[in-house]
């Protein structure tokens, strides 16, 4: 068995999976990426924020606050 990833436009993916439904060795299987992604973009700014208080924090000769108060707070 071979397992493949393909990213298409939605037109051709239309194409492509009514072309394989015809075989009955094939087998599809729909991944949900868009709920992976919207995690990962929420995480990556949340990072990201992070990091801009804390150097905006070095400018500014400030004290950060507690890791685990910033972690609540995102």
């Amino acid at each position: 068995m071979q397992t493949f990833q393909i990213e298409v436009t939605d037109n051709i993916a239309d194409k492509v999976l009514a072309l394989l439904k015809n075989f009955s060795e094939v087998n599809i299987k729909k991944i949900k990426t868009n709920i992976r992604i919207n995690e990962a973009d929420n995480i990556a700014l949340s990072v990201k924020n992070a990091l801009t208080e804390v150097q905006i924090s070095k400018k500014e000769n400030k004290k950060l606050q507690n890791a685990w108060d910033l972690l609540d707070e995102l």
